[in-house]
């Protein structure tokens, strides 16, 4: 058996069957029995989920590489430095808004930047792809932790808690841990929900750039103030 819902082809030679089936004498057979086994957290690099391709962990301030653990960011791990304000390429703690742009600019992207010329900060369209592929209501298995989602796709049990997204074509499965969010030097929501940076300024509203919102009674995307500090995952 494979884990997230993959078939493999098996024998009764090396394998058991719990069911009764009857077979004709002599015969040949051939069994394919699909795994409804849990969701398994895919550690490559990049995850394929839709159209688009995702690092497997969010981006670590320290370095602008990606976090150790996938499972954790943040305050979630006793870390300071893994909350990033709108279009800059350092974090810091300010709470002033950075000066205004159309989108993320490629000289201030720590994804490019730490990662490589073929990661970016996603834009709006990657999100709104995104989270069309919440796993909802089913099983998943995460740092040795099997829980089951609810309906926005939000998992907490234990040291896991955010959103699940899986694309069942290729049995793919991306975990954005809720790492909360910082304002200035004050630090909310770890543990309780997920704030994550997109690259597209929000020209509704003065001070704000779009960004993919999910706590356990919502997973979209939406706009907030460039002040606020939050999570970074990289896409491709």
């Amino acid at each position: 058996f494979k884990p997230n819902g993959a078939s493999q082809n098996v024998t009764a030679s090396n394998k058991s069957i719990s069911n009764s089936a009857t077979f004709s004498g002599g015969g040949s057979y051939s069994f394919t029995i699909k795994a409804i086994g849990a969701y398994v957290l895919t550690e490559t690099n990049p995850v394929q989920i839709g159209s688009y391709k995702w690092a497997y962990a969010n981006l670590n301030g320290s370095n602008r590489q990606m976090e150790t653990n996938p499972w954790v960011s943040g305050k979630q791990n006793g870390s300071d430095n893994d909350y990033w304000r709108w279009n800059v390429l350092n974090v810091d703690t300010s709470s002033s808004y950075p000066a205004s742009a159309t989108t993320w600019s490629s000289s201030t992207d720590p994804c490019r930047s730490g990662l490589g010329t073929s990661w970016k900060v996603p834009p709006k369209t990657y999100f709104d792809n995104l989270v069309g592929y919440k796993l909802v209501s089913k099983r998943v298995y995460i740092n040795g932790v099997t829980a089951t989602t609810n309906t926005y796709g939000w998992v907490k049990s234990g040291t896991v808690v955010g959103c699940v997204f899986v694309d069942t074509s290729s049995g793919t499965c991306l975990f954005l841990p809720a790492a909360g969010n910082r304002y200035g030097s004050s630090y909310d929501h770890a543990g309780a929900g997920g704030y994550y940076w997109g690259a597209t300024l929000d020209t509704s509203y003065t001070y704000n750039a779009c960004d993919l919102f999910f706590v356990s009674s919502d997973c979209s995307v939406g706009s907030n103030n460039r002040d606020y500090g939050f999570s970074l995952r990289c896409a491709q």
